[in-house]
């Protein structure tokens, strides 16, 4: 019976915090303190205050970090899909700012091809980025000849979040 008793105790030792036996530190105080004690933690409370707090607080920062990153691109190149709420106006101003931030990578006639192939995607039911490429590589990439900076654009919109990864996978090594 002492077997089976000794069995149970530890699986609830295992299943439980254990309490840490160490020794107690004492600080100096400085003149300005309170003479109150420190507050003792039990090592249940000590793994959360000085852990998974921690742990809770990075994560929630990267976050944010990445939220803002995310904004400043859907600012960039949300036009693309967000097109059909737009007026022409605004279609051509928010593509004349993509020109102006990918200068060596579009030309200025972008904009006119842009305000064409949305007269050509108003016929489609699927206006995703991904579905865009497609139709500018159906039968034979046909459309790429008459839309080349179109077909740059979505390429450079498709590729971001690869090179966002590649780039935190080179620098966690």
């Amino acid at each position: 019976m002492t077997k089976k008793k000794r069995r149970l105790s530890h699986n609830v030792e295992i299943q439980e915090y254990k309490e840490a036996t160490n020794i107690t530190k004492r600080r100096k105080r400085f003149f300005d303190e309170s003479s109150t004690p420190d507050t003792e933690l039990t090592a249940r409370d000590h793994f959360r205050v000085d852990v998974f707090y921690r742990i809770v607080d990075c994560l929630v920062a990267e976050l944010r970090n990445r939220m803002g990153a995310y904004s400043a691109v859907q600012k960039l190149f949300g036009f693309l899909t967000e097109f059909e709420s737009l007026t022409p106006e605004d279609v051509r101003k928010h593509a004349a700012h993509l020109v102006e931030s990918y200068p060596e990578d579009l030309e200025p006639a972008f904009v006119d091809e842009f305000v064409q192939f949305t007269d050509i995607l108003v016929s489609e039911n699927n206006k995703t980025v991904s579905r865009m490429s497609e139709l500018l590589k159906k039968d034979g990439g046909v459309m790429l000849s008459t839309f080349p900076n179109v077909a740059i654009a979505l390429r450079i919109y498709l590729t971001l979040p690869i090179n966002n990864c590649e780039g935190e996978r080179y620098s966690q090594h």
